[in-house]
């Protein structure tokens, strides 16, 4: 799926044996700097959302750092 920038416009779906090439991007999508500009708490909320890759039920999102993986 391919989510658009904006709410409004309609997720696109990509069949899995349409996509002719696959590669790792060299860049990240998060704008440059823009880390500089959240809290602590902000910047922990967002490490636990990757980490978690968004479910909320999972032990990245709990209070003690304790029960988060190092790698998926």
């Amino acid at each position: 799926m391919i989510r658009p920038l904006a709410a409004a416009e309609e997720v696109i779906t990509i069949r899995k044996a349409d996509i002719r090439r696959r590669a790792l991007s060299k860049t990240s999508n998060m704008p440059t700097g823009i880390v500089n500009t959240l809290s602590e708490t902000q910047v922990l909320d967002l490490m636990a959302y990757l980490i978690s890759d968004g479910n909320s039920d999972h032990a990245a999102f709990r209070s003690s750092g304790a029960a988060i993986p190092t790698s998926k």
